[in-house]
């Protein structure tokens, strides 16, 4: 004959061991949510500007780039250059010039400056336009001043290598590029279709 107490302290252990297995398996499921969550949150950007930098390099294989520093070599070049040729300016940045006119004006410092341009992503998809003169009736302007961050490291360092009228094509990457760039971690080319150079 069982006694009742003995099978009540069994059915008690045994409710105890369930309820422990429960709160082992929840307490593990909120431990690896946290920890995936704080995971995520820390790799984003990482993971954000790792996806940009082989996309790049995709890119670059894509269409057989020649992304060349040596500016004797670059500038020498009859215009347009070569589709595949890039100056690489000394911050990172990238620029192709289509047309250049030496004997004009060369940005310096004071000097205000007008754009118009198209943007895109490297996927080809338009992300930026102030070409129509009914929606940017002069184009989108700054002050010049050599060697800072405005508008931002990439425009800077590519205007630098240009002369009023000239047209050209700049590869920026986010770091370099402006607020909106920098947010979204992606890498743009930017066609310059007019770029003035203001005797002010």
């Amino acid at each position: 004959m069982h006694n009742t107490n003995d099978t009540g302290a069994i059915q008690n252990k045994s409710n105890i061991s369930k309820m422990n297995k429960i709160n082992i398996t929840a307490i593990t499921a909120i431990i690896l949510a946290v920890a995936m969550f704080a995971g995520c949150k820390a790799n984003t950007y990482a993971q954000k500007r790792k996806d940009e930098k082989n996309k790049f390099s995709s890119y670059v294989s894509r269409n057989k780039l020649n992304l060349s520093s040596d500016s004797a070599y670059c500038f020498s070049q009859p215009l347009p250059w070569p589709e595949n040729l890039y100056f690489k300016t000394y911050r990172g940045a990238y620029i192709r010039l289509v047309e250049d006119d030496t004997t004009q004006r060369k940005p310096a410092a004071g000097n205000g400056i007008i754009i118009r341009f198209k943007s895109y992503d490297l996927d080809g998809r338009l992300v930026g336009d102030n070409t129509d003169p009914s929606q940017s009736w002069e184009g989108y302007g700054f002050v010049y001043t050599p060697q800072s961050a405005i508008p931002c490291i990439g425009w800077n360092d590519c205007v630098a290598c240009m002369h009023h009228n000239s047209r050209a094509v700049f590869l920026i990457d986010s770091t370099l590029g402006q607020d909106e760039q920098l947010q979204q971690v992606v890498t743009l080319r930017i066609e310059i279709t007019d770029f003035t150079v203001r005797n002010d």
